[in-house]
C-alpha cells in the first residue's frame, strides 16, 4: 500500500463526504479509492469511515485522525511542489535590494552571471545605502550590513565585517601616526556621509564604545572617491574592509588605531516572510556563495603596528 495515495484518498474522502465525489477530484475510480481507503483502515486497526448506502461519516477516531491526515497530504503536496520547482528553470521577475559599494564588489559577477544563465529571469537590481524595508518595497531579496532589527524577515547570516581606520604610508610619515582615537582631532580626516551626516567615528575601549568628534578635511557620499583620496595621502579614512581591503593588504593604505576597533559587523542575506518563489531561492543560493567566497578573500591580514 502507498500510504501517501490512502493518505490523500482518506482526506478527500472525508472533505467531500463521498466516494464518488472523492473519485472524480483525484482522477481515479471509486473501486481504487475505496479501496486505498480500507487498506488503510487495516493497516491502522481502527474503522475511520461509518459507511451506508446513503452517506459517509467519520468515526470518532476518523474525525480526529482526518485533521491529521489531511494536514500530512497537504504537507507533503506543497514539499513535493517546491522539490519540483527546483528542477524548474528560474522564470520571472526578481527585485533584489544590495549595498552599492557591497554589491558593486561581491556580488555584480554572480547577479550577471545568474541573469546570463536564466534569460527568463526579469531581474531589477537597486543599489542604494538607504534602509530599505523588504516587505513594504516588494523586494524579494535583500542583503545588509550591520546588525538586524527583529522582524518576521527570513535571516542567512553569510559572515562579518570589519571597520578600520587607514591612511597613506606617506601621510603617516608626514603627520604622524595617531596612538588613541582623540588624537584624530589633529589629522585631516576622509568622511563618508552626505551634508547633514553626524560626523563622528565610533570606536571600542575596554568594552565600551566611545564616539569622537571630527572636523572632515573632505566628505563625500563615494566610498571609492574617498579611498581614492587616503590613496594619495590626503588623509585618514574610516572604511569596511571589503572596501580598502585590497588597498591594506598591497601596501597602499597602513591600518591605525587597530586596538580600538569596533566589533565586526554581521552581513545577513534576507528574505521576506512566506513561500519565496523559485526564481528568487535559486539567486539567494548563488549570492550567498559569492558572498562568503569574497568576504574571505577581501579581509587583509592583521599588521604589526611600529
Amino acid at each position: 500500500m502507498d500510504r501517501i495515495d490512502a493518505l490523500r484518498a482518506f482526506a478527500e474522502v472525508g472533505s467531500v463526504g463521498s466516494f464518488s465525489a472523492a473519485a472524480r477530484r483525484l482522477g481515479l475510480s471509486k473501486a481504487l479509492v475505496s479501496r486505498q481507503v480500507a487498506q488503510l483502515e487495516e493497516e491502522l486497526g481502527v474503522r475511520l469511515l461509518s459507511r451506508t448506502t446513503r452517506r459517509v461519516a467519520f468515526t470518532g477516531p476518523g474525525a480526529a485522525f482526518h485533521a491529521r491526515a489531511r494536514a500530512l497530504v497537504d504537507a507533503y503536496e506543497e514539499a513535493a511542489a517546491e522539490a519540483r520547482a527546483q528542477q524548474l528553470e528560474p522564470r520571472g521577475p526578481i527585485k533584489v535590494s544590495l549595498p552599492l559599494a557591497f554589491g558593486l564588489r561581491h556580488l555584480a559577477g554572480a547577479i550577471l552571471d545568474f541573469v546570463a544563465r536564466h534569460p527568463s529571469v526579469e531581474m531589477l537590481v537597486e543599489l542604494n545605502d538607504r534602509f530599505v524595508d523588504l516587505v513594504e518595497e516588494g523586494f524579494d531579496l535583500g542583503i545588509r550590513v550591520g546588525h538586524l532589527a527583529d522582524s518576521s524577515l527570513i535571516a542567512r547570516r553569510l559572515g562579518e565585517v570589519r571597520r578600520i581606520v587607514c591612511a597613506a604610508p606617506a601621510y603617516v610619515i608626514a603627520a604622524g601616526r595617531p596612538e588613541k582615537p582623540e588624537e584624530l582631532a589633529d589629522h585631516r580626516c576622509l568622511h563618508y556621509g552626505p551634508i547633514g551626516s553626524v560626523q563622528r567615528w565610533r570606536f571600542r575601549r575596554g568594552g565600551a564604545e566611545i564616539q569622537v568628534a571630527i572636523r572632515p578635511a573632505f566628505r563625500a557620499n563615494n566610498s571609492d572617491l574617498l579611498v581614492r583620496a587616503a590613496c594619495e595621502g590626503l588623509g585618514v579614512v574610516q572604511m569596511p574592509t571589503f572596501i580598502v581591503g585590497p588597498q591594506v593588504s598591497d601596501g597602499s593604505l597602513v591600518p591605525l588605531l587597530e586596538a580600538f576597533e569596533e566589533p565586526p559587523l554581521p552581513v545577513h542575506l534576507l528574505l521576506p516572510p512566506g513561500r519565496v518563489n523559485a526564481a528568487a531561492r535559486a539567486l539567494a543560493d548563488v549570492v550567498a556563495d559569492a558572498c562568503l567566497r569574497d568576504l574571505r578573500g577581501s579581509e587583509p591580514a592583521r599588521r604589526q603596528q611600529a
